[in-house]
């Protein structure tokens, strides 16, 4: 039975706590109307499997089918003893009728002797006048009718032993049927070894898994890049790090800040060995994960990028402070991921680099469409503007569109293209949020963060590189603070639902804020929607229900090298679109939304978003949604200028050799 049938969330209904949740399932669906099939793994939701009860079903059937085995057997036996018999000695019985007598069969018959006849030529009883007779004539066992009666009971036999409905036959059955329930059993008993070695997740051992394809290829360009080998394997490295972050093209608009970028990761003598070793294999994980064409490219780049973590952990920690700042929390280093602690440094340096380039930070300018700009600043000890007065400027109540209600994820999705493509300019990043005022008086809302839109380190929009670092390592970023001045100055209210929608960056950055227990203390957050973001290594609390969605050959989802984790109110759909005929690379956000159209109903997908239409009041009488739109600006001074940061910053005092970074 199909875990999409046999599970225990149905449609309307959320993920309870109390369910389990083990197996990853499949399913299948024409992505583009051409006969082309997308597919998709899902893994979590509400789903109850007791694999105790499996095998024990899958021993009472083997019971059954050991039953049958051994009937079986008594019947070759009997078919034996039968064909051993020989024909008795003895007098006629024909020609003597008196040894001749009636026994009643109760098997109609009118063979030989006409209608009248009971099938020896003889009358038929009284009482069946017209009839077929139920009396046959019977020769005593042994005389005259041996031959018959044997070749009758060894057809019945072998009837009975082999063939279509046979002893063998529901034997054979009964034992394939409880081999697939303990296969069943063994899937569900496995689901988190089966969930690694699935799509978009790392495989650890054997032939022909993501590490195994990760080991020989490294091998072999590490060879070559011993052998000299080193302007292909920069090119290798720009096309990677460009095709993880922007979506598979292989540089930027602005191919200056692309080198700004590598020039961090390059200068970096902590990351010199990595680079030395790593530089060849880069050049053909980023041009095969490029052409996206199997669906296991970001089960590859996972695996790859959680082993290059692995090796550059110990220079890393070495240079990060005991103690570091996720969101509105100051937590021990040793806490986080090796993924997240390199990218913590990442950050740092590329922060120190952004202040040098640009100047120093002076602050965030949120300015609501058809409202006046507000300046936001933070603190050391409430880096994400969490509480306070509300900031003057913001929108009207009315000052909005009017959007369609958005009923299922694909509508989220292009709602959230469309806001990204209408950004006022390069130099800012978006935010929309809307808000659903319902006929019974409630408020909810849905918050609508994009992706990455700049390709540098720190210039005036935040949704840029520095962000993407930050928000992998936890680390407060713009972002997020300007989802939180965003959501205050739209009047979110602490006890209204709000759900939470990013792609890319978008969802790193609102999978954070949904992680974050200061927002918690600030905002009720039960809805979490992302699109080709990694947050694996996000921890969500049990009252946010989320649906993740990637892609088999998107590899940005890999980019914090973890598997999403499997709960009652967490659920990970990863399609896998290869030859479905969609256009553009699988990390777009469209590419998403036009396989996603024409999934078939799932009772984990079809309860998320059932929640989800309740807070977008899609489907209900009387509810009336206005979208409010946001620009983002980071403002900086030059250093020179003699001014100081409205930004406190933690002093991240370095434990190894090395200058001293903010973070």
């Amino acid at each position: 039975m199909s875990p999409a049938i046999a599970g225990a969330g149905g449609a309307g209904r959320s993920p309870s706590a109390d369910d389990a949740t083990d197996a990853p399932y499949r399913l299948g669906w024409q992505g583009d109307g051409s006969g082309t099939v997308v597919t998709a793994t899902i893994t979590g939701g509400a789903y109850e499997v007791d694999t105790a009860d499996l095998d024990a079903l899958a021993s009472t059937l083997t019971t059954a089918a050991d039953w049958f085995d051994e009937a079986r057997r008594h019947a070759l036996d009997a078919r034996a003893e039968v064909e051993a018999v020989q024909p008795p000695t003895g007098p006629d019985p024909w020609k003597n009728p008196n040894l001749l007598t009636l026994k009643p069969t109760c098997a109609p018959s009118t063979a030989g002797g006409g209608d009248n006849s009971n099938g020896f030529g003889a009358p038929p009883s009284a009482d069946q006048s017209g009839t077929a007779s139920c009396l046959s004539w019977e020769a005593p066992s042994g005389t005259f009718g041996f031959g018959i009666a044997k070749s009758t009971a060894l057809a019945d036999l072998d009837a009975l032993i082999d063939g279509p409905g046979s002893l063998a036959d529901v034997a054979q059955a009964l034992h394939a049927l409880a081999d697939d329930v303990t296969r069943c059993s063994q899937v569900y008993q496995g689901a988190e070894t089966s969930a690694t070695a699935g799509p978009g997740t790392p495989a650890t051992a054997g032939p022909g898994t993501p590490a195994a394809a990760v080991a020989q290829w490294h091998d072999y360009c590490t060879h070559l890049s011993q052998d000299g080998i080193t302007d292909e394997a920069l090119f290798g490295l720009i096309m990677l790090v460009n095709f993880l972050t922007r979506g598979g093209a292989i540089l930027p608009d602005g191919v200056d800040d692309a080198f700004d970028t590598f020039n961090v990761i390059l200068n970096s003598s902590d990351l010199a060995g990595w680079v030395r070793n790593d530089l060849l294999f880069l050049l053909a994980l980023a041009s095969g994960a490029g052409k996206a064409r199997t669906g296991s490219e970001a089960a590859i780049v996972e695996t790859y990028l959680a082993q290059t973590a692995e090796r550059l952990d110990p220079a890393i920690s070495a240079q990060l402070p005991d103690q570091i700042r996720v969101g509105s929390r100051l937590v021990p280093t040793s806490s986080l991921s090796p993924m997240e602690r390199v990218a913590a440094y990442l950050a740092m340096r590329s922060a120190d680099h952004a202040s040098d380039r640009y100047g120093t930070q002076t602050g965030l300018t949120i300015t609501p469409r058809g409202g006046a700009p507000v300046r936001v600043s933070t603190n050391s000890t409430n880096p994400l503007g969490l509480g306070g007065a509300v900031p003057s400027g913001a929108p009207p109540p009315n000052d909005g569109q009017k959007p369609e209600a958005l009923g299922a994820p694909a509508d989220v999705i292009r709602y959230s293209d469309q806001v990204q493509a209408d950004r006022k300019d390069d130099s800012t990043g978006v935010i929309s949020v809307l808000r659903t005022d319902h006929a019974d008086g409630t408020t909810s809302w849905l918050v609508v963060v994009p992706g990455t839109a700049d390709w540098g380190l720190g210039g005036p929009n935040p949704q840029d590189l520095l962000t993407n670092f930050q928000a992998v390592a936890g680390a407060p970023a713009d972002m997020e603070t300007a989802v939180i001045a965003a959501m205050r100055q739209a009047g979110v209210g602490p006890d209204d639902p709000v759900g939470l929608y990013g792609h890319s960056q978008g969802g790193i950055v609102v999978a954070r804020l949904a992680e974050d227990p200061g927002v918690a203390e600030h905002y009720n957050v039960t809805t979490l929607l992302t699109a080709g973001s990694p947050v694996g290594g996000i921890d969500l609390p049990d009252s946010v229900n989320a649906l993740h969605l990637e892609n088999g050959g998107d590899a940005v989802p890999s980019l914090d090298a973890a598997p999403n984790p499997a709960s009652p109110h967490r659920v990970t759909v990863r399609i896998n679109t290869t030859g479905a005929g969609i256009p553009k690379y699988p990390h777009h956000a469209s590419h998403y939304a036009q396989a996603l159209e024409n999934m078939p109903a799932d009772p984990n997908v079809e309860a998320w978003t059932a929640q989800m239409r309740g807070l977008t009041g899609a489907g209900e009488e009387g509810a009336v949604t206005t979208a409010y739109v946001f620009d983002i600006e980071r403002e900086r001074m030059p250093r020179d200028s003699g001014s100081s940061s409205h930004f406190d910053v933690v002093q991240a005092a370095p434990q190894g050799n090395g200058s001293a970074s903010r973070f």
